[in-house]
């Protein structure tokens, strides 16, 4: 099911559901996948990914530990580039830009 644009405390929301936008020069679309196992997080990217135009944004925050590997390991297969990679506190926040073919 597609939403339509909407702000909400400082954020849009993007036509994707548990996708936002934060208001910036670029934006930066997030997809929370904090409390989700291996592989949810990564799909919920690969979903997020997919309803965003190309060279955009897009940062995952997780909190399970074998997300590092799968967002490299992902990022290198599919062309997309990791930009970001950080844990703090136990959540792990990955920075990806998608491909722009």
């Amino acid at each position: 099911m597609l939403r339509s644009a909407s702000r909400v405390g400082g954020y849009t929301s993007t036509r994707f559901p548990g996708v936002r936008a934060k208001a910036m020069d670029e934006s930066i679309h997030e997809v929370d996948a904090c409390g989700l196992a291996c592989p949810l997080p990564l799909l919920k990217a690969k979903k997020g990914l997919n309803a965003l135009p190309p060279g955009a944004l897009l940062r995952v925050l997780s909190t399970d530990t074998g997300s590092v590997r799968d967002f490299r390991v992902f990022c290198e297969q599919s062309g997309n580039a990791l930009l970001e990679s950080v844990e703090s506190d136990g959540t792990y926040r990955f920075l990806i830009r998608k491909h722009t073919s």
